[in-house]
């Protein structure tokens, strides 16, 4: 994902070979997409790049290993509460949800209820997503909102228990 790393590693054969690790030279054919720096290769952009490492021997001969790596934004996709897109969002590997919830005011007929949240599963399932909360994969956010409408209610949702009274 855009903004995310990971590390690659060589790995020689035979095992034990009079090359150091340290002599690998460490390329990306398109820095603009993924960069790469003793292995550890980040998303830079989107798009679709070769990361390539070049082992030299002692006798002159290169040897080369290639890894294509294919970076996307982590997309955060908000749902209505009848379960059809409201909103998608591209962000990066690592941002925050602060500032991109969408105003649950703006969700009709629920003029009596409580809002409760935003939720990682639909019904108030699944994980709270607050202000803070770290992206590092795409994700699908659903609103709740919890029923007013009878004398006395208890309901659990995610991590929180409501109970209230008409």
């Amino acid at each position: 994902y855009e903004g995310g790393s990971m590390q690659l590693a060589v790995k020689y054969i035979p095992l034990y070979t009079s090359d150091p690790i340290e002599r690998t030279v460490w390329t990306s054919s398109d820095e603009n997409v993924a960069t790469v720096n003793r292995g550890l290769v980040t998303g830079v952009g989107r798009g679709t790049a070769t990361i390539t490492a070049t082992v030299t021997g002692e006798d002159g001969t290169k040897h080369t290993a290639e890894c294509q790596i294919t970076v996307k934004p982590c997309t955060v996709h908000f749902y209505k509460d009848d379960g059809t897109l409201w909103k998608s969002v591209e962000m990066k590997y690592g941002d925050t949800l602060e500032g991109v919830f969408p105003d649950e005011n703006e969700l009709t007929g629920h003029e009596n209820d409580v809002f409760s949240g935003w939720y990682t599963k639909p019904e108030g399932e699944g994980r709270r997503c607050l202000e803070d909360t770290v992206i590092y994969k795409e994700m699908d956010i659903y609103p709740f909102f919890i029923s007013t409408d009878q004398d006395f209610f208890v309901k659990s949702v995610g991590d929180y228990t409501y109970t209230g009274s008409a």
